[in-house]
């Protein structure tokens, strides 16, 4: 009788369907998260284009107090949306607008397909009729030529 009881728990517990959330739930809306370092910063997007006919675009502008970001990415093979872009020329920047700030600007490394390419990468995990979310990985150079990297996550809700 116990053996049964044991099967029938085992059955039932594989048996639930599990809900995964169609959204990440970590993520504000409408809200791109910046880390340098040890830094984390939160801010507010202000503008964002997604265009995936044909070709995929993707530009975000997220400001804050602190930090304002522009992110511009291109993706030659995801053209429903979610999928891995590059970054591409020229409105990839961060400035940072705290006292002592800098502004770095994006770096080349090639090109793809004949466009030009900075340093790091952008993925949109998901896409839905409610919005896009997913995560990014920058890398700027300011005016003395010293190089920083900045991750983060963005979720755009329309």
């Amino acid at each position: 009788m116990k053996y049964c009881a044991t099967i029938l728990l085992v059955l039932c517990f594989f048996s639930c369907k599990r809900e995964v959330p169609d959204y990440p739930e970590t993520i504000e809306p409408n809200t791109l998260t910046l880390q340098t370092g040890q830094t984390i910063i939160k801010m507010p997007v202000t503008g964002q284009v997604l265009s995936y006919s044909g070709d995929a675009d993707f530009f975000i502008i997220a400001e804050g107090p602190e930090i304002e970001m522009r992110l511009q990415a291109k993706s030659f093979t995801h053209s429903l949306g979610a999928g891995n872009y590059f970054l591409y020329c020229c409105e990839n920047e961060v400035l940072e607008k705290f006292s002592g700030g800098q502004y770095f600007d994006g770096i080349p490394d090639g090109t793809q397909n004949a466009t030009p390419r900075e340093k790091g990468t952008l993925t949109i995990t998901n896409i839905n009729s409610q919005g896009y979310w997913g995560r990014f990985t920058f890398n700027g150079q300011n005016a003395a030529g010293a190089e920083k990297e900045f991750t983060g996550t963005f979720r755009v809700v329309y």
